[in-house]
């Protein structure tokens, strides 16, 4: 499904391609190892499909009820 607001495109096809362009540009550096983020429980999911690992889970992290996860891309 893709939503129109204010001239924007948004969607989760939208996210993949965004998601997918920028690992691409990082990679293409050469110098990274691996790329490190932290996001709620909620899109670890989406994460996960594109090789992200969670590495730690805080509870309550970013506000209760909302988990903070701590996920790695090697990309070596």
């Amino acid at each position: 499904m893709v939503t129109r607001k204010a001239g924007c495109v948004c969607g989760f096809p939208v996210l993949l391609g965004l998601l997918d362009a920028r690992l691409q540009a990082i990679r293409s550096e050469g110098s990274v190892r691996e790329v490190r983020l932290s996001t709620s429980q909620h899109a670890a999911g989406f994460y996960q499909r594109f090789g992200f690992v969670t590495k730690l889970i805080v509870p309550g992290g970013f506000a209760p009820g909302i988990d903070r996860c701590d996920m790695v891309l090697a990309l070596i």
